[in-house]
Formats: structure tokens, sequence, C-alpha cells
């Protein structure tokens, strides 16, 4: 796998990025002039296609910014205003691999801050439920959770005291769309409506019903009788069976895990 930062060494990764800079030059591409313009010190922080990221550490302070550094612009650009943010947001990743995800914003998102120097926006909201963001900057908002269990983000998602859904692009988990559902209306009042403050993301229903853990979702731009519905991978098969039992029509279901 390739690794997400490269080696801090910094003599090796100048070499690799005047050796880069030179290539650039022969191939007369507008990001050779970024040799005109590197840092007095600086280290390789990632390569890219078509670029690279490097550090800036001309100045006194004792973190760095991460510049952007592409084959197509003469001069870096400001990436992360923080290497020891961006190292640690990678290490975090990789921590996170095996987890789900889901790209969701709560506002607030309050909980433990387990590295609150490194990772600020980073949050317990409960075990083995994170609050992260994927955000370049230290001062983003979490954008995304990530969890162990769907029941358990279902269920956490469902009792919320105080705190807004912000965000959703749509339902988490193994997501299965329907169309007509018959006992819609008793289906939605048990669950706990979040209505998103960007109207464009439509309507988002979450909790439990039939036994299973469920997230709905309805784009109000389409018809009124169409759904995504979330759930865990674990409970996909009683989920499509439930659905059709309440008289929706599967239009597309994931297939099984």
């Amino acid at each position: 796998m390739k690794p997400f930062v490269a080696s801090p060494v910094e003599a090796a990764g100048q070499r690799r990025v005047r050796s880069v800079l030179a290539r650039w030059r022969r191939q007369h591409e507008p990001g050779a002039g970024v040799a005109e313009v590197l840092p007095a010190r600086f280290r390789l922080v990632e390569e890219l296609e078509g670029g690279f990221r490097i550090t800036d550490e001309s100045g006194d302070g004792d973190d760095a910014p991460v510049m952007d550094v592409s084959e197509s612009a003469s001069e870096p650009m400001l990436y992360s205003p923080s290497y020891l943010y961006f190292v640690s947001n990678a290490l975090l990743r990789v921590a996170l691999s095996t987890w789900e995800h889901a790209r969701i914003t709560l506002r607030p998102d309050e909980g433990p801050g387990p590295f609150p120097l490194l990772q600020p926006n980073l949050a317990q909201l409960e075990e083995e439920l994170l609050a992260w963001s994927d955000d370049a900057s230290p001062s983003a908002v979490a954008n995304q959770v990530a969890y162990r269990s769907f029941r358990g983000l279902i269920h956490f998602v469902r009792s919320l005291d105080g705190r807004m859904l912000r965000n959703c692009e749509r339902p988490p988990g193994q997501v299965i769309s329907c169309t007509g559902l018959s006992s819609l209306s008793t289906l939605l009042s048990s669950l706990r409506h979040f209505e998103l403050p960007d109207s464009r993301l439509g309507d988002h229903w979450v909790g439990d019903v039939g036994g299973l853990s469920m997230w709905l979702g309805r784009d109000r731009s389409r018809s009124s009788e169409d759904f995504e519905v979330g759930v865990g991978p674990e409970e996909r098969e009683r989920a499509i069976a439930w659905l059709a039992a309440q008289g929706a029509r599967i239009l597309q279901a994931p297939p099984p895990c």
C-alpha cells in the first residue's frame, strides 16, 4: 500500500523534488518555475499525479504549512496550514481504515477530544463512534462519522438531544432504493425526522422499525414515494423482504457483502 506521507528525511525529499523539477524543465512544464521560489528549508510531504506537496519551514514556528506544487502552476499554493495536522490526519485515516464511514455533519459535534492539539476536530461521540474531518485544515468542522456498528450509529443519531443533523449526502450503510411504500405515514411517524438546513439535501428519518435499524432519505426533487433506505450489511436481506412486505418496489439494492 502506498504510504500517505513521504519520509520526513529532508535531504532525500529535497533530492526527489529537484529531480522532478528538472524533469518538468526538460518537458517545458510551467511548474518548473517553482525551482526559483522553493522555501529556504522544506521537506517532501507527498508525491501526487502531476505534482507533490512540500512543507515551508522557512518561518520561525514549531509547525509548518503544507504547500501544493503542480506541474501546471509556477508557484506553490497553500494546501494545509499545519504539517503536524496533515501527518496526524493521515495516520488517523490508516487507524480508521477498517471502520465504516458516513459523510455526516452533526452540530454541535461535542465529545471528548482524544488529540486536541494534533486533531482538534476529532471528537469521540460514543465508544467506537468518532466524528472527524477529511479536510486539510484543522479548523474545519468534522464532516465524517466513523463507526463500528451500524445499529450503534442509528441509536446514537436517533437519540440526539439538542443537536442537529447539518449535512448528509445520502443514508449510510447498505443503501436500498425503493418506491411506493404503502405504510409510509405509519413508518415515518415511528422514526426521528431531520430536516436539513440545505433543502437540496432532502429529508432524513432515523430509528428502529420492524426489528430493523434504518436510515431513510428522500430527495425532494424526486417523487415523494421514492426513498433510499440504509441498513447494516447483516440486515440487508431481511430489510429487502420487510420493505417488499410493506408494498415497496425495490428499484436497486447493493449486492450481498
